[in-house]
């Protein structure tokens, strides 16, 4: 039943933006997305809940597919509404997202999260933003970067309640159809009709057999690069929201350069697309400045007046002033019950120091040299280093520029390439400054997550020259060359990367479920203990335990707020968390929760903290208790 409903969502959706704009399914489908997620933003603000959003939303596509149907049928009765249907669903686009579609519903049964910002970060967010039917931002529970945007959460929280349950596969599900949404328009365009073509007579269906193998050739290549990330987010595995940056950047992209015949629709959906981006994540925000000025030279180079190039603007200053207007209603709710993003870092003094290397950061040249060598060196995808893979991109931009030398078209090839090339080095800039002004230095020396970070350039420059490909070659060479690249990618995967294709698996074919039972086994005397007390706060004991066990529970106890200590002297040489405290601090530190989860001790925990506990012969292991109250210096624990 929820993959009914939410496949009549997409459906209704599609159909309704595509009837009033008179646009192809495959066209439609993403625009509509990205209207939704802004009407869920505005009205958990507005009217205090997300469901309301979710309705306001699904009753405006309704009520957008009877106008248009209408409007056919007025116009030219049946003739008309045949020719819109046509239109609309006859077509390799609507056949691609129904495939699409079926991927995504069953590769997804089952599957968990497993990795660490799941659960310490996005997990959280949209578990509480279907606990308190509105934006994360207002849940009592603490929990750090309360601030983040909230664009992606409430359409995967919107894919969850049109589900009826809260299930962690239903948010791989929302995540993916929304990037596969963007990359439709690209995947169904096909020039001209081939030799094949099919028609079924007193059927209405017709399909260009040439243009839908092609089609379906592009949608399985498309499908295939993210796997070939090396150490990057696991795109059919994770809600990791990098991947989609680099997905609605390219949309951008796409509708900048496809739609300049008509700016004023060009403006709406790249309003749609830039608010998006800019209520999606901190560092998305720089591609909106960079679109747009790509944008202008586009219009310019289709010789558009200063009017409509003026206008390009017009998008930004959209998203802009709606980013505004919500983060001035996140920020009251943020230092009240959690904590801001970490990105205070980057100041003009900090920059300072950074451009005197001046000392103030002891590791700045190890970090830079650390940079250079990893742009240069460290491999990204299929083995090419982040230099490498936007190196042969660029020359694929450009060799197709050559072949279509006389055509006014290879102009607008090298505006890619340069766009590209000057996009990667400023947001190589910005990354290198990030691990000296905001990252700590653990993370900075270590260069963290630097391949999934770098690979939002790299896969973009990736697809980008796809769609260059696809779109300027001369059809003769297309055929050849994607079916080339698509045994080339399968062929580099299955030799190279082999366990990839893991995330291809349903859940059931992975240790999904023992992973997740362990991790309910672990959250279960919270949940037991305090299951009367939702609101309580609980102080986790994780001697010798890293960060992710802890965020693990927090995830796992929906509303509780936890703390955590490591407390005692290092376990070993790569124990990092742990914080030799004095008894009279850890007193101190557990005097503000009401409970006490002794998760994880041990001898050295036992010989140094014993005496903080008014009893300490009858402290337990792996049970959540409660303490009544600090008496001279003692924790005063029931076990009842």
């Amino acid at each position: 039943m929820n993959i009914v409903l939410t496949f009549l969502y997409c459906l209704i959706a599609g159909a309704g933006y595509a009837f009033v704009f008179r646009r192809p399914f495959a066209e439609s489908l993403a625009p509509a997305f990205l209207l939704h997620i802004l009407i869920l933003v505005f009205s958990s603000i507005v009217f205090g809940s997300l469901t309301s959003g979710i309705i306001i939303g699904a009753a405006l596509f309704l009520l957008a597919m009877i106008f248009g149907i209408g409007r056919s049928l007025k116009e030219g009765k049946r003739e008309g509404l045949k020719e819109d249907f046509s239109l609309v669903f006859n077509n390799t686009g609507f056949l691609a997202f129904l495939l699409i579609f079926v991927f995504v519903a069953f590769s997804n049964e089952g599957k968990i999260f497993r990795s660490f910002d799941e659960f310490s970060g996005y997990g959280v967010f949209l578990k509480e933003t279907l606990r308190v039917d509105k934006l994360f931002c207002v849940s009592t529970k603490e929990f750090s970067h309360k601030d983040y945007q909230p664009a992606l959460t409430v359409f995967e929280a919107m894919w969850a309640r049109m589900s009826f349950r809260y299930d962690e596969s239903d948010a791989f599900r929302a995540i993916q159809m929304l990037e596969f949404s963007m990359l439709l328009p690209v995947i169904s365009y096909h020039k001209g009709k081939g030799s094949l073509f099919f028609k079924g007579e007193g059927t209405g269906i017709s399909f260009d057999l040439n243009g839908t193998a092609y089609s379906l050739m592009k949608m399985v290549l498309f499908a295939v690069i993210p796997l070939l990330l090396l150490a990057g987010p696991q795109f059919y595995h994770s809600i990791y929201q990098d991947v989609t940056v680099t997905i609605l950047a390219f949309y951008s992209l796409y509708i900048a350069d496809t739609e300049t015949e008509d700016p004023k629709y060009a403006g709406f959906v790249l309003s749609l697309a830039f608010t998006v981006l800019a209520m999606q994540k901190m560092t998305s925000f720089m591609f909106i400045p960079a679109v747009v000025i790509f944008y202008a030279i586009r219009l310019n180079m289709d010789g558009k007046d200063r009017k409509n190039i003026l206008r390009s603007l017009i998008p930004a200053l959209f998203a802009v002033a709606s980013w505004y207007c919500v983060n001035l209603y996140i920020k009251q709710f943020v230092d009240v019950t959690g904590s801001a993003q970490s990105y205070s870092g980057v100041w003009f003094d900090n920059l300072m120091n950074v451009i005197r290397n001046d000392g103030s950061i002891p590791y700045q040249e190890f970090v830079t040299y650390e940079f250079v060598y990893s742009v240069m060196k460290t491999p990204i995808i299929a083995g090419l280093s982040y230099v490498a893979v936007l190196a042969v991109s660029v020359g694929l931009f450009l060799i197709v520029a050559l072949t279509i030398m006389k055509s006014k078209e290879a102009g607008k090839i090298v505006l890619f390439a340069v766009w590209v090339s000057v996009m990667s080095l400023i947001y190589a800039v910005m990354l290198w400054l990030l691990y000296l002004t905001v990252f700590d230095a653990n993370e900075a020396v270590s260069l963290a997550s630097f391949p999934r970070y770098m690979n939002t350039i790299t896969l973009l420059a990736v697809y980008l020259a796809l769609y260059i490909l696809s779109r300027y070659m001369e059809s003769k060479w297309k055929y050849a060359l994607f079916g080339t690249l698509l045994i080339a990618s399968v062929a580099v995967l299955l030799i190279m990367y082999p366990g990839n294709m893991k995330q291809l698996k349903p859940g059931k074919y992975t240790d999904d479920r023992e992973f997740l039972s362990w991790r309910l086994a672990e959250a279960a005397p919270v949940n037991e203990k305090t299951f009367d007390s939702p609101d309580t706060k609980v102080y986790c004991l994780l001697c010798g335990v890293n960060a992710a066990t802890y965020h693990h529970l927090n995830y796992d106890v929906d509303s509780r707020s936890l703390g955590w200590g490591a407390v005692g002297p290092r376990r070993n040489d790569g124990d990092v968390w742990s914080r030799d405290i004095s008894p009279e601090e850890f007193v101190e530190e557990v005097s503000h929760y009401d409970f006490i989860y002794f998760a994880v001790t041990d001898e050295l925990f036992y010989q140094k903290y014993s005496r903080c506990f008014a009893e300490p012969e009858k402290l337990p292991s792996g049970v959540c208790v409660r303490h009544i109250s600090v008496r001279d210096g003692k924790i005063v624990v029931d076990n009842d």
